[in-house]
């Protein structure tokens, strides 16, 4: 009775200390792959001094500053006026550390261009991209917060905005502007994490969502459990 007893209350340690976790993730205070770690570390606890010193690492880490990772806001870089970035029957990549130019044409027929924004050398001020896809493809990879807005028109193609999060306050931030055309093509707007992957950010996005569901659901309940509790006083008068 002793051991089942123990093992319920590992169990329930666990659970609470995912929770957590989960709670922190959801609002960007741990990053994915440290996430995996902690989770993996609750899993593993063999007793609850283990669990509860993953909770404490969580209580002493230094918290976030509202700015995405690795983009280089208000960077005083050479930029210049216009650029290019075309495929023709091949492929093209801007990735790392590069500096896009104020306006920028992309163009990919029977190819392909991946545009990588996370690392970009990106001032404030506007950055317009004049982006067409005929029978091939165009994706933009965005860090997240950084704020893009993205319009245009698909014919037998596609044009996905991707799933946007708020964009940090400031007024040296920076501003995507996509203006997009898709002629059996597609174009993608994807917003990922500093080194995260296309899977590894709509499994976290799955994990999110997950979340929001269930605080949504126990705000929920809370009300309906206060409701009930004031019909009752009431009844009682």
């Amino acid at each position: 009775m002793e051991s089942n007893r123990t093992l319920s209350s590992l169990d329930d340690a666990r659970r609470k200390a995912v929770d957590i976790l989960s709670e922190q993730f959801a609002h960007d205070r741990l990053s994915l792959e440290e996430f995996e770690e902690l989770v993996s570390r609750v899993q593993e606890a063999g007793a609850l001094s283990g669990i509860q010193a993953v909770v404490d690492r969580l209580q002493l880490a230094p918290a976030r500053e509202g700015r995405p990772s690795g983009q280089a806001y208000g960077e005083q870089a050479s930029q210049r006026d216009t650029d290019s970035a075309v495929a023709v029957l091949g492929e093209t990549k801007r990735t790392g550390h590069w500096v896009p130019a104020r306006k920028t044409k992309v163009v990919a027929t029977l190819g392909s261009v991946a545009l990588d924004l996370r690392d970009a050398g990106l001032g404030p001020g506007e950055f317009d991209f004049d982006v067409k896809a005929i029978l091939g493809s165009v994706e933009i990879i965005a860090p997240e917060g950084l704020q893009v807005e993205c319009g245009g028109s698909a014919i037998l193609g596609s044009v996905d905005p991707g799933r946007p999060t708020p964009a940090a306050p400031g007024v040296d931030r920076p501003i995507v502007r996509l203006n997009c055309m898709a002629v059996l093509g597609e174009v993608e707007v994807d917003f990922r994490l500093p080194g995260e992957t296309k899977r590894q950010a709509k499994r976290r996005r799955k994990l999110e969502d997950r979340q929001r569901k269930r605080l949504a659901a126990g705000r929920s309940r809370m009300k309906r459990g206060f409701s009930g509790k004031l019909n009752r006083f009431f009844d009682r008068q």
